[in-house]
Formats: structure tokens, C-alpha cells, sequence
């Protein structure tokens, strides 16, 4: 009888460790992914800055090439005019 009770309290220390052990992995995993999850958080931080960045820069080159293309013909208009001051000069 007495084995018998010894048994069934050694089977219970032995679930009780168990459990615990248990209970340490899962915490320690769910450190773990929690840390994980930070890095995510903040290396999405990062790609939206970037982000926003590169479509501030779009919208400062969509106003530039406009300007620029307005330029294109007032500079092909120049260019005969120096041709015949070349001329001239020859």
C-alpha cells in the first residue's frame, strides 16, 4: 500500500515537472516570437519612411519634367540663331 502511494505521489511530482517544464519552453517561446515581432514592427517603420520618401521624390520629379520639356523647344528655337552667328563669323 505504502509503495502504491509513493508510486502515484512520485507520478505526480513527475507531471508536476513536466508541466513546468513545459510552461518554461512555451514562455521562453513566446519571448522569442514577441522579439520577433518587434523587429518586424520596426523594419516596417523603416520601409514606410522609405516609402514615403520615394514618393515625395516622384511627386518632386513629376513637377520637374513638365519644366523640363517646356525648355526643350525654347532651346531648339536658339539653335539656329547661333548657327548664323557662327556663319557669320566664318
Amino acid at each position: 500500500r505504502k509503495k502504491a502511494a509513493v508510486v502515484r505521489r512520485q507520478k505526480a511530482l513527475d507531471i508536476q515537472e513536466l508541466r513546468a517544464e513545459v510552461r518554461k519552453k512555451k514562455a521562453a517561446e513566446i519571448k522569442m516570437l514577441k522579439a520577433e515581432i518587434r523587429k518586424l514592427q520596426a523594419e516596417i517603420r523603416k520601409l514606410k519612411t522609405e516609402i514615403r520618401k520615394l514618393q515625395a521624390e516622384i511627386r518632386k520629379l513629376e513637377t520637374e519634367i513638365p519644366k523640363l520639356k517646356a525648355k526643350i523647344p525654347k532651346l531648339k528655337a536658339k539653335i539656329p540663331k547661333l548657327e548664323a552667328a557662327i556663319e557669320k563669323q566664318k
